[in-house]
This record gives C-alpha cells, structure tokens and sequence, in this order.
C-alpha cells in the first residue's frame, strides 16, 4: 500500500514539474498534419534494421533550444512534445489501476455488437493514423478519436510498440484514445510490451535521444511507461447468448515467451478469471476461438502465402484446439527491410447475437501504394470460410 502512495506521489510531483502547455494530438486532423510533415521510413543509425536505433534521426526532427524556449513560453505550439506525452502519461497511470489478466465484453441477446480489432502495430505511427482516418472516414470514430458507432468497441491485440522511430507518438495517440473511450477500447499487452523486451528495443533508445531526461528523471519516467504497460490485460472474452459461446482474444506470443513458472502462473489467474467469468456455462461453450497477433518469424514467412488472404492467416480448429485468426496491423521499416512484409488494416468482427453467425471482415491496403484500406474478404469467425 505504501508503495503505490509513493508512486501516485512521485507522478503528481513530476506532473506538476512538466511545463503546463495545452496538448497537442487532441484531433485527428492535427495527427494527420504531423504524418504528413514526417519522414515514414527514415534510416537508422546504423542499418540493421533487427534491432534499429534511431538517435541521430531523432535530434534532426528535435526543437531548437529557441523553439524549445517559445513553447515553454505558450508563444508556439508544436504539434507533439514529449512534455505533452508525459503529462497523458502520468495522468493514464495515475487513473487507471492494475486490470486483471481478462477483461471481459458482454454482447447482448437483442443487438449486433462490431468489435474493431488491431493487431500488432509494432509503434507504427504511420499505420495507426491511417486506420485512424478509415475509421473516421467509416463514420465509426469522431474527430477526437471517440467511438460513435453504436455497439462498437474496438480491442488492441499487443505488441503496441516495437522497431519503430515513432513509438512516443504512437503511445501519444493510444493514450488519447483510451482517455476518450475508457469503457469501449480495451488494449492487451504483448510481448514488445514486457520491461525485458521494451526495455533493449526502440521505444528505450527513443527515451533517451528525445525526453532531454538523465539519471534518476529518466529512470522514473521508464518506470512509469512500465507501470501503464503491467496495468494492460492479457486477454479479452467476448460472451454472448448468455455465455454459452465466448469468443477468446489472446496475445499468445507473451504467453509462450514467458519461462515455465511464469507461464504456469499466468495460466492459473488466466484460467481462474476465465472460469470465473463463464461461471456454470463454461462446460456447456458452444463455440470457442482464440484471435491472436501472429508469432513474429512464421508470421512474416507465411506473409504473402497465407489462407484464407493476406495478411490474415486463419488455422482450423482440430480436436482440441479451436479455430485461430492471425493477422498484423502495423507496418515498420524493420518488417519491410527484413521480412517483405507489405501490408496495414484492421479487422471487423460482427456479432448478430449469436457467434455462429458472426463474421469477420478484412481491412487491408498495401504500404507500397497510395491506395486507401479496403475490404479484402467476408467470412465465417468460427469456420473461417468466405462469404
């Protein structure tokens, strides 16, 4: 308990020591002007795109010590800073308390829910912004990414961050959308959300070169980038006809990376919670799968060959496994560079009351086009055949 008092206390403290400025990011046109005023692939400092780092582009693209100056001074507003990020931050970890390893989504009998799915984004900025446009374009978001379209939720599949130049701004935008949607939009953690893994790979490197921070001030403000990210689930049920048929949405690449102990105790709180919300119908499911992000080397092998369409990979279900859907959002240098990975979009997951008769439809563009997302197939959630 006292430990959680000196952390609420150590982000007000920072909270209040952060220039006090109005926000940048507060609509969608303002992240699209920032989009289109950046470099989407710049180089990394040394080409090796495994594991890039991105210092030297990063102090290109920073203020001036004279721009610096203005915006302290309310003269000028930049349409990110990272002392804008860091105020979101801070108040995101300072709201929102630790969430169990399950959330959970009830459909009901007498509606038909839409459930808008993002897979890995791996920090693209670029990726997100565009299904962010779609999503507006769709009538389904407003301006202030809001959800509009009734019955709709929309659930981030993990691995939010990852090799990427952008993973700050694309942290910007996800804490944007859960301050404007904190019932509707529901983000699991992955395994690039892990402190093992996001503590060796870009979104670190990125502190470094643009907060301006050393010693212990950077190191409170990783701690508290890890506080949101351990605060995020790892699953997410949706449940319908009275819980009788649950559809399961897992990052399963965090779950295997994890070592046997750790393992064996995500599994019994995620088994525990998973019971606890199918109570006395989870004997009688109906209709069970797990939608996951796909494992990074068989997902960018299988990128152009897979069934039913790229990028989506669907697996049968057999005897005592349930059907998977696999597919990937986001769209980096590093997936183009070493696995020729060449596509972004979201999925669309319609439930009209029961899950035998929901669909799943693809929204795809290919990145070395201009072309906007559009649909790229209509099938079956539960038997993956098209419609």
């Amino acid at each position: 308990m006292g430990t959680k008092i000196n952390n609420h206390i150590v982000y007000i403290v920072l909270l209040a020591a952060l220039p006090q400025t109005c926000l940048s990011f507060t609509s969608l046109k303002e992240i699209m002007t920032y989009m289109e005023t950046h470099d989407e692939y710049p180089d990394s400092d040394e080409q090796m795109w495994k594991n890039p780092n991105y210092s030297n582009y990063h102090k290109r693209i920073a203020p001036s010590v004279f721009e610096t100056i203005l915006e302290a001074c309310g003269i000028i507003q930049p349409l990110w800073s990272f002392n804008e990020f860091a105020q979101r931050l801070i108040e995101s970890v300072h709201t929102h308390t630790h969430q169990k390893n399950i959330v959970g989504i009830a459909v009901a009998t007498d509606t038909t829910e839409q459930l808008i799915v993002i897979g890995d984004l791996f920090g693209s900025f670029f990726s997100l912004a565009r299904i962010c446009k779609d999503l507006f374009d769709k009538g389904m978001i407003d301006e202030t990414l809001t959800i509009i379209a009734p019955h709709t939720s929309l659930l981030f599949l993990g691995n939010l961050m990852g090799a990427s130049p952008y993973c700050l701004e694309t942290l910007t935008v996800l804490l944007m959308i859960q301050k404007q949607n904190p019932t509707k939009a529901i983000f699991l953690r992955g395994l690039h959300e892990d402190r093992k893994r996001w503590f060796t790979e870009s979104l670190f490197w990125e502190m470094e070169a643009r907060s301006k921070l050393t010693g212990e001030a950077l190191r409170v403000t990783n701690h508290t980038i890890d506080e949101f990210f351990k605060a995020l689930p790892r699953g997410c049920i949706i449940s319908c006809t009275n819980h009788t048929e649950i559809f399961l949405c897992i990052p399963a690449d965090a779950l295997n990376e994890l070592n046997p102990e750790e393992q064996q105790s995500c599994l019994q709180g995620f088994t525990e919670e998973f019971e606890l919300w199918c109570g006395k119908h989870k004997d009688s499911t109906s209709a069970l799968s797990i939608c996951t992000p796909q494992v990074i080397m068989e997902t960018r092998r299988a990128w152009d060959t897979v069934f039913p369409t790229p990028p989506l990979t669907f697996v049968p279900p057999t005897h005592n496994k349930p059907g998977t859907w696999r597919f990937t959002s986001g769209q980096t240098r590093t997936n183009r560079q070493l696995f020729r990975s060449r596509w972004e979009g979201y999925v669309l997951i319609t439930i009209p009351t029961t899950l035998q008769r929901a669909t799943l439809e693809l929204q795809v563009r290919p990145v070395n086009t201009s072309n906007p997302l559009h649909s790229r197939g209509l099938f079956n959630l539960i038997s993956g055949q098209e419609i």
